[in-house]
């Protein structure tokens, strides 16, 4: 658990537990900046050695180049994996 990554606009953390063959990854997207993040999504690749079930904040995980969700100044958008092998 912790931050991944952060600047001036983003801070990327992160959440996981693990049991068995089953994981839970939370991601969290905070907007730092002064303005509100636009369009904001999170592009998440299948892979073929792992089931994966993906839910977040709506319009995260949207697939038109148009979409995603908007993250209010000083606010998260969330996203969770879950996984098995």
């Amino acid at each position: 658990s912790g931050v991944l990554f952060e600047n001036s606009l983003l801070q990327v953390g992160v959440k996981q537990s693990y049991v068995g063959f089953q994981g839970q990854i939370s991601i969290f997207f905070g907007n730092l900046s002064k303005k509100p993040l636009t369009n904001f999504r999170a592009i998440i690749e299948d892979v073929d050695h792992l089931r994966m079930q993906k839910q977040g904040t709506e319009g995260i995980l949207d697939d038109e180049e148009d979409g995603g969700c908007t993250v209010a100044i000083r606010t998260q958008a969330k996203l969770l994996l879950k996984v098995e092998v």
